[in-house]
């Protein structure tokens, strides 16, 4: 005999109570659990917690010192729960905030019992799928890193290997990624490239670094694979060689021409058939001598396919690339 499914668990953050109530009310004949009724952003943080809910309904405006939009943020980078916003009335920036904490929907109030359930059913799905991914690109990653600890193994070389993170951080992680871009929160540094002899700056290596808003400087060795993993390394990949392009353009025009700037590829990036036509453009674009750019592979190159990767290259090399 099948043992029946445990309801799922709902916590309700809403600050005036004979609504509170009368949502719990329809919950329970639902099929739902309502484990706990708050009504400030303290509270549902800690609520949140304590009890870890399958879905959070929250209120906009709450009572206390951070509202509706703070806690779902607090909640969304301590436990990575979903929450479905609820509110009567919201000026455009108080919407532009509860945007960036990537909801799973919104309620606007008064709504019907079905509309209810209907939110509900879309955002526990979604967070199903959500979690199902979290646990394939966990697992994605350890055999990535169980590859290069292999490779390094049999050339005889020490690899130091990053902190492992939980699936919980990685999805957090990625999900911040695909946001850091649009926000502005990657930038460029340059390593100088030194002539011993005459220790002259001959060139620079663009190296990408990310500012995240809340957990500081995060390293490239945390986010870099995860960018792989997921194919978020394409667009990164793009945005740091047109950075570095224009860059060393705009060095050259001020009176450095000899110097040249060197990009790092990643094997996701190799395996594009587009790759040729992408460099090709941005050196267009910006101006710059192909001359002037030269392309390195990471270890992860070397893994995938070292093949695929010298026919790209010499692709590159054959079509008057960089």
């Amino acid at each position: 005999m099948t043992a029946p499914a445990t309801p799922p668990k709902i916590l309700i953050a809403e600050d005036e109570l004979i609504v509170a109530e009368n949502i719990a009310r329809h919950l329970n004949q639902q099929g739902y659990l309502v484990v706990a009724i708050v009504d400030s952003g303290e509270a549902a943080v800690a609520e949140a917690a304590q009890t870890q809910p399958d879905l959070i309904l929250m209120d906009i405006m709450l009572q206390g010192e951070i509202d509706g939009v703070r806690a779902a943020s607090a909640i969304n980078a301590q436990c990575h729960l979903p929450v479905i916003y609820m509110t009567a009335y919201a000026d455009d920036k108080t919407l532009e905030r509860a945007k960036q904490t990537d909801p799973y929907g919104y309620l606007v109030k008064p709504f019907k019992p079905h509309d209810l359930k209907t939110t509900i059913e879309v955002a526990l799905q979604k967070h199903r799928s959500v979690a199902a991914d979290r646990v394939r690109y966990a697992a994605q990653l350890r055999a990535a890193q169980d590859q290069l600890n292999y490779l390094h193994s049999l050339i005889g070389c020490e690899v130091l290997t990053r902190p492992k993170a939980t699936p919980d951080q990685d999805l957090g992680l990625e999900m911040d990624l695909r946001r850091a871009l649009d926000r502005q929160e990657c930038h460029l540094v340059y390593q100088p490239r030194v002539e011993l002899l005459s220790g002259r700056i001959v060139g620079a290596e663009a190296l990408v670094r990310w500012q995240h808003p809340t957990r500081g400087l995060v390293s490239p060795a945390q986010f870099i694979p995860i960018a792989e993993v997921t194919g978020l390394i394409e667009p990164l990949g793009k945005w740091v060689l047109q950075s570095a392009c224009r860059q060393l353009k705009a060095w050259q025009q001020a009176g450095l021409d000899d110097l040249t700037i060197a990009v790092n590829l990643s094997g996701y990036q190799l395996k594009q058939p587009h790759l040729y036509q992408q460099i090709q453009r941005i050196l267009h674009t910006t101006g710059l001598d192909p001359q002037s750019l030269e392309l390195e592979l990471t270890e992860s190159t070397l893994i995938e396919d070292i093949e695929m990767a010298s026919q790209q290259l010499q692709g590159l090399k054959g079509n008057d690339g960089p």
